[in-house]
């Protein structure tokens, strides 16, 4: 089969246009774009048409929209962070008014490990607990896993 695909005469859609190209270019093309040997055979075997991967364009960072507001708040939880306290924070209120946004701010700069987490309507007991639970076991802390 591999030997019939190199054999093979199909068109090469590369990023400079589409030529018509032996199968074993296309193959090494295929590779050279990061598939294995046997996916790219595959699909030589397949199409008459070979359409090269995209080279992936790298990822822009995510520009930060300023924060505005909630001084109060902000004040209360960052001292409530700094203190030594070992306790839970829920921060309760109708959607879209900024609360992940509030936790997400304050918490960028914590270095202890803190557990955040959306609790909807239909969230159980057990649900609940059992995301604690993983949290704690992921910090070594198994005591709630059975």
């Amino acid at each position: 089969m591999r030997e019939h695909a190199r054999s093979r005469t199909v068109q090469l859609n590369e990023p400079q246009g589409v030529r018509e190209v032996l199968g074993s270019d296309a193959i090494e093309a295929l590779r050279r774009s990061g598939l294995r040997e046997s996916e790219a055979v595959q699909q030589v075997l397949a199409a008459d048409v070979i359409e090269l991967p995209r080279p992936v364009a790298p990822k822009a960072p995510v520009p930060s929209r300023p924060f505005f507001g909630r001084i109060e708040e902000r004040q209360r939880l960052t001292e409530w962070l700094a203190s030594e306290a070992p306790s839970v924070a829920v921060l309760i209120g109708v959607a879209g008014i900024g609360k992940s946004a509030l936790v997400i701010r304050l918490l960028a700069e914590e270095r202890r490990p803190t557990f955040v987490r959306r609790v909807y309507a239909h969230d159980d007991a057990h649900g609940l607990l059992s995301s604690v639970a993983d949290f704690l076991a992921r910090q070594g802390r198994r005591r709630l896993k059975p």
